[in-house]
């Protein structure tokens, strides 16, 4: 509402810059502005009986059901159209923000991108009978529940950008680097897929079986893991038997997995290069697996703070999220008690 009314102006003068659905929000401001008479916006709360909101929500659920949206005309005519933004408004953040996109739209997909993105649509719309969109993907993993330093790794398996497997056998590598194209304790050449989800060296199973026996906990059925379900953690829907979202399930399932991905690969940078190949012990993965989920706990419990504003995560939210997989007895207000000690539940058998 406010984007359409007191926000207009400074939308204009950045050049809508900061908008995500800057056409759509300009094919609006246009119409507005064509028709010959005022035009008034009331707020009115939602889910309140009244009969234009009620309508309203009717559609959007309408809309969100289909596998493809419907055309819609933005084109603005050229006596309303408004491009670029003004040099005063214009901010080195903004500027820069411009050039990457100017740069992007230039910038053809690469084909292993594409690739694994057809994965994860495919994979996941056989597990959870959603067909997911490549742009919902690349946003879900910008989301508050994914940390920087998963999203970072997140990014490099999408655009194959790891030093692994295949790249070790270009032309011009020395054969001794040849080498490293194969896992050493399997024979086989090395993939990502094959790091998450066939290594046989210790700690990649081990991961796994710790977040399926705390995922079973929280009483939710566990998935048939695939390359593409694992990477598409970050997008994942996961609907009760009335077909409602379960925002506090998919919070958790980002967090955990998204966290034993990025595990999964450190412990295999670890042994294969720091340790020459030696392997960890299971009660070593084990106890640096707990610490982890403990220190992304006290993470998501400290961005409940308020200065955090816009970047802080609600309360409800994080207790909803994380109480399920916490140990027995914990204190149903651990969120807002600092000085109350909170971890995950330990495995036992």
């Amino acid at each position: 509402m406010d984007a359409l009314t007191k926000n207009v102006k400074t939308q204009e003068d950045e050049g809508y810059l900061r908008c995500k659905n800057r056409e759509v929000l300009k094919a609006t401001v246009a119409e507005m502005r064509a028709r010959r008479a005022w035009t008034a916006i009331e707020w009115v709360k939602g889910h309140s009986g009244v009969e234009g909101n009620e309508e309203a929500d009717r559609l959007a659920g309408m809309g969100a059901a289909k596998e493809h949206g419907d055309p819609i005309e933005l084109e603005v005519p050229r006596e309303l159209r408004i491009t670029g933004a003004k040099l005063q408004a214009l901010t080195q953040k903004l500027a820069y923000k411009a050039i990457r996109e100017i740069k992007n739209r230039k910038t053809k997909p690469r084909r292993a991108t594409n690739e694994a993105m057809e994965r994860i649509i495919g994979d996941v719309e056989t597990e959870y009978g959603v067909k997911l969109k490549p742009q919902s993907v690349w946003e879900a993993i910008e989301g508050k529940h994914i940390t920087k330093e998963c999203r970072q790794f997140w990014w490099k398996v999408m655009n194959d950008a790891f030093m692994v497997g295949k790249h070790w056998l270009r032309a011009k590598m020395p054969d001794q680097l040849k080498e490293r194209a194969t896992c050493a304790k399997c024979g086989v050449l090395e993939s990502m897929e094959h790091i998450l989800l066939n290594c046989e060296a210790t700690g990649r199973s081990e991961i796994w079986r710790l977040v399926e026996s705390t995922w079973r906990r929280t009483g939710n059925e566990w998935p048939e893991l695939t390359w593409g379900v694992i990477m598409g953690a970050p997008a994942v829907v996961i609907r009760d038997n009335d077909s409602a979202r379960r925002q506090e399930a998919e919070n958790l399932w980002k967090a955990m997995v998204t966290e034993a991905a990025y595990e999964i690969w450190k412990l295999r940078c670890e042994r294969v290069i720091q340790r020459e190949g030696r392997e960890f012990s299971q009660s070593e993965v084990a106890n640096r697996w707990y610490a982890m989920m403990d220190r992304r706990i006290a993470l998501d419990r400290n961005m409940t703070a308020k200065y955090l504003g816009k970047r802080s995560l609600k309360k409800e939210q994080v207790r909803a999220m994380w109480t399920p997989a916490l140990s027995k007895g914990t204190q149903i207000n651990w969120v807002e008690q600092y000085g109350v000690l909170v971890g995950i539940e330990r495995v036992t058998d």
